[in-house]
């Protein structure tokens, strides 16, 4: 019986990688498949998984560029800021419905408050193309909609091109 070795390099990086998710199976299924995962340039050691506690949130914040894609190129060339705006929060609404089977109304504000956190476009490279996004920070509205669509975005992502990992959010609790 011919017993194979794995050698690993003693250079090798260790990441932390971090997956939210709105879908439970999808959550269980990284965490079955990562733990104890290796290749020639990886080995997965732990899998945590956390539940964010649902609690009123007084803003979001995205840690990775928020990406809007549309055939004129980047947003500024061709929006107004309130066509931004509501391109934002259609395509929130949108992925809320989808998941959830609902169908809400989009006569309720999201935030009180839109902040840019960048001074100018951040290039994110995809398909040898380079898109351009900003980084925001919402000032999350407290009516009970908007508390329920800012944690949905948590899991999901704020914009376009999240299984890239744009828009990728954080937050804070009131």
């Amino acid at each position: 019986m011919k017993q194979k070795w794995r050698v690993y390099d003693i250079r090798t990086k260790i990441y932390t990688f971090t997956v939210r998710t709105v879908d439970s199976q999808l959550a269980k299924y990284f965490s079955d498949v990562l733990k104890n995962h290796y290749t020639q340039k990886m080995k997965g050691l732990t899998v945590e998984n956390r539940i964010i506690p649902q609690k009123m949130i007084s803003e979001i914040f995205s840690l990775s560029p928020v990406i809007t894609k549309s055939n004129e190129g980047y947003w500024r060339s061709h929006m107004s800021l309130d066509e931004y705006e509501n391109r934002l929060f259609s395509n929130a609404v949108k992925k809320y419905n989808y998941f959830t089977g609902e169908q809400i109304e989009e006569n309720f504000p999201l935030y009180t408050r839109l902040q840019f956190l960048n001074r100018h476009p951040i290039v994110c490279r995809y398909k040898n193309i380079s898109l351009l996004g900003d980084k925001l920070n919402l000032q999350i509205a407290t009516d009970e909609k908007s508390q329920e669509l800012a944690y949905f975005i948590l899991g999901t992502g704020l914009g376009e091109l999240n299984s890239r990992g744009s828009g990728f959010c954080s937050f804070r609790w009131i």
